[in-house]
């Protein structure tokens, strides 16, 4: 079975300011849940999580509310706090009254700031969920990479995910920078790093050997038992039909010459055990 680990649920009239549907016309209509479920069921995948895209505190209970409606399918919710606020460990506790709430997404690529994350109240933030247990989860580009791997290792004991390999630009050959970002984070523990479509929104078509290349170094550093997979929809739906970002994936995993026990862990069973879903899971990613 597959999980997917970053699902975005959007509808007409939801009242979320959510930025890459106002950027891409095509992306301006209802995405909810129930659109997609025919896909989900078709391509194996038996969980998901709804990943935050917007940035507004009032957007985590709206996707609680769908994962308690849909909870035979939705396995958990990546939110968003902001992180500088002074009550933010106070936001953390209540919305983690619901087991479902498992993160904070930091889009980090859209913030006008780009070294916010070094903020020192930004530290005070991430400390507060890494007391709380609650998974950061960054999106950020390869010029934030060195940023963000010195806000992690600054705060010992922290669970973090990198959003879609780093965001580098995948039309292109892999940057210096962004192989240099990619393995800085690779060396620090309860770090994972999430890979998707290998294609950003309102880009051409990336082939197979160019993902390849993006693919190969995320695995030779992360290691399979640090990757989760994840399908990216609604963004993914420019590119192709849903079932195309597993099949993507299943094909550069085969290329990469990972074994079925990798291509498991890749597909489910880190992100499992990294979000602590389940009965059985690991308290850390060795």
């Amino acid at each position: 079975m597959r999980f997917d680990t970053h699902l975005h649920v959007w509808w007409p009239g939801d009242g979320a300011a959510i930025r890459i549907r106002s950027r891409i016309p095509e992306l301006d209509r209802d995405f909810s849940l129930a659109r997609v479920r025919p896909a989900l069921v078709a391509s194996g995948v038996s969980q998901v999580i709804l990943v935050s895209a917007a940035q507004q505190e009032d957007e985590n209970e709206r996707l609680l509310a769908v994962a308690r409606e849909n909870a035979d399918i939705v396995a958990g919710v990546i939110g968003w706090l902001d992180l500088e606020a002074p009550d933010v460990a106070k936001r953390a506790a209540h919305h983690r009254k619901d087991s479902r709430w498992l993160g904070v997404r930091l889009p980090l690529t859209i913030h006008p700031d780009r070294r916010f994350i070094s903020r020192a109240a930004v530290r005070g933030g991430l400390e507060a969920l890494r007391d709380q247990g609650i998974v950061a989860q960054f999106l950020a580009g390869p010029d934030q990479l060195p940023d963000v791997a010195a806000a992690i290792g600054s705060v010992q004991g922290l669970r973090a995910i990198i959003d879609h390999a780093g965001t580098p630009d995948f039309a292109a050959a892999p940057t210096i920078l962004w192989k240099a970002g990619i393995s800085a984070l690779a060396r620090l523990p309860d770090t994972a790093c999430k890979v998707s479509t290998f294609w950003n929104p309102g880009d051409p078509p990336v082939s197979d050997d160019r993902a390849l290349a993006f693919f190969s170094h995320v695995a030779e550093t992360f290691g399979p038992h640090r990757m989760i997979a994840a399908a990216n929809w609604p963004p993914s739906s420019l590119a192709g039909p849903y079932e195309e970002s597993w099949n993507r994936l299943d094909r550069l995993a085969a290329l990469t010459g990972f074994c079925q026990a990798d291509h498991d862990a890749v597909c489910e069973i880190t992100a499992r055990l990294f979000l602590r879903i389940g009965a059985d899971f690991a308290s850390d990613i060795e």
